[in-house]
């Protein structure tokens, strides 16, 4: 049975810690994917790698750069709206009209490994 093998290969997963989890808008994703298959201008095979991956509250911030000609690209899970990410904000708005308390919040997103804002 699928299900079964899929459950047993997650819950016997090797890796002592717990991933961490970020949410990304759909659009963002489609960016990631298009960018990750566009060639780097010096045409290198594979054309980028992951430098740096930073999470800000819910959402993932990952710097690509190119292993030959050092050339960099800079991709975030959210848009920006004054200065801070849209997807930030939604999940905060959405926790608060929902009556949860903010040490629930925090207690939630902690426990869910998906970030938290402090602000």
């Amino acid at each position: 049975m699928v299900t079964g093998y899929l459950f047993d290969r997650y819950m016997r997963d090797n890796d002592p810690d717990d991933q961490s989890l970020f949410v990304v808008e759909q659009n963002a994703f489609k960016s990631l994917c298009s960018g990750l298959v566009q060639q780097c201008g010096c045409l290198a095979r594979p054309p980028w790698t992951v430098a740096s991956f930073i999470k800000k509250g819910h959402v993932a911030r990952v710097r690509f750069i190119c292993p030959h000609c050092k050339q960099s690209r800079i991709w975030a899970s959210s848009r920006v709206l004054s200065g801070h990410y849209l997807a930030n904000q939604k999940l905060v708005h959405a926790f608060t009209c929902a009556g949860i308390l903010p040490r629930q919040y925090m207690n939630f997103c902690t426990f869910a490994g998906i970030g938290e804002v402090k602000q």
